[in-house]
């Protein structure tokens, strides 16, 4: 891909952030020696990320490591790459136990989810259930004035 695109890509990413250019520059440089060599992955969970919101792509986002609520700067330094999952997750929790406990984690939300779907599920099937007693009913009413007449 084109340095050029790259640069529209990643400029986007990293517009709220309050650095300089020279320091926009050098975090410009680490995000296309990761991108060209290969090894552009979370720094948490370390799966291989795209550049592109809303494909299947894991795409990638911009994270403090140490977050600015807990007195984090904008310093390149303290600036790295993770997956949007990844970063969503840690908030702002402390960098090193999150990378310790990321695939934790990631069970315990998959886990939440996969709850949460059983559970909409046979609501959606009680909806339905109710709706089909409803319809009856109303058949037998029909039928029943019908002979009547």
């Amino acid at each position: 891909m084109e340095k050029e695109k790259l640069r529209t890509i990643f400029n986007k990413r990293i517009k709220k952030l309050l650095i300089d250019a020279q320091a926009k520059d050098e975090l410009f440089e680490r995000f296309i020696e990761l991108f060209n060599h290969g090894g552009f992955k979370c720094a948490y969970c370390n799966r291989r990320m795209g550049l592109k919101w809303g494909d299947n792509e894991i795409s990638f986002t911009i994270d403090h490591v140490l977050a600015r609520s807990r007195g984090g700067t904008d310093n390149i330094h303290n600036i790295t790459f993770a997956c949007q999952s990844c970063n969503s997750m840690k908030g702002d929790k402390d960098a090193g136990w999150f990378a310790a406990n990321v695939n934790k984690s990631k069970v315990r939300k998959q886990k939440r989810e996969l709850w949460k779907a059983i559970k909409k599920r046979k609501q959606d099937k009680r909806t339905r259930e109710a709706f089909k007693d409803i319809f009856e009913m109303v058949n037998v009413k029909r039928e029943n004035g019908s002979k009547k007449a």
